[in-house]
Order: structure tokens, then C-alpha cells, then sequence
């Protein structure tokens, strides 16, 4: 890993998780589950493998996982948000049309993982909403 990653998921871990932990999400970074009696939310923290970015992807499974058509199923202390259909990406687009959360990007800002990692936990008003949204859909 490079030492920019390594700053980015240190300030995810350091900031970010806590908040998720006290709003009842079990599991291990990167991927976080949160059994509600209607469903399970998921959030994943999904870096660029290229370097330089991450995404915040979320999902909303059955409390009993996911069953593919082909039978192949996802428990649910497996399931990640990529195999919830729908699932979304956590922020809006940027300019460059995307939802990447971006460290490689110049100028860079003096305290980008810092501040990455605040604007994830700004942005967590925006996934409960989406998932409070999928209460009737599962």
C-alpha cells in the first residue's frame, strides 16, 4: 500500500468508524453491516485500485442475505453492498462525474485525509436516508 492510502484509511479508522460503531454497525473495515428489524445496511469503504481515491458504497439487504437466480447465496454477515441491487454511492458527483473521494487531485489540500474523512461523515445524514427509503422495497 502506499503511504497516502495508508493516511486515508487511518483517518477512516480513526474518525469515520467510531461514528458508524455508535450507530450499530458490526463488522470489519472496510466492510460494515448494521441489522435493523426491517433489513441489513450495509457500507463498504472501496479504494481506487490505481491509488489516489476510495468510494463509500452503500447497500440494503434481507435479513436472510441474498440468493442469486443461480442459487448461490450471501448470508447475511457476508453480504457487502455489491451484491444489493439497488445499491448507491455515497456523495454527489463532482466534476469530473464521478463519486470518488479523491487524495491524488492537485492542489491538494494541506489536510485532505482529514477533511475526506469529515466530508464522509457529513455526507451519513444522505445514507440513512437511502436506506430509511428501502424499508418497503426488500
Amino acid at each position: 500500500m502506499s503511504l497516502e492510502r495508508d493516511a486515508m484509511i487511518k483517518e477512516i479508522k480513526g474518525k469515520v468508524v467510531p461514528v458508524l460503531r455508535n450507530k450499530g454497525f458490526k463488522g470489519r473495515y472496510p466492510h460494515f453491516r448494521r441489522f435493523t428489524e426491517e433489513r441489513i445496511d450495509l457500507l463498504s469503504v472501496v479504494f481506487d485500485k490505481w491509488g489516489g481515491g476510495f468510494y463509500v458504497e452503500l447497500g440494503s439487504a434481507p435479513l436472510e442475505g441474498i440468493t442469486y437466480p443461480d442459487g448461490t447465496s450471501r448470508g447475511p454477515n457476508e453480504v457487502s453492498p455489491s451484491d444489493a441491487i439497488p445499491n448507491m454511492r455515497l456523495g454527489a458527483k463532482s466534476e469530473h462525474g464521478d463519486y470518488w473521494f479523491r487524495y491524488d487531485r492537485q492542489p491538494l489540500r494541506e489536510d485532505i485525509y482529514e477533511y475526506l474523512a469529515e466530508t464522509v461523515l457529513s455526507l451519513l445524514p444522505q445514507a440513512e436516508k437511502w436506506w430509511d427509503s428501502k424499508k418497503e422495497s426488500l
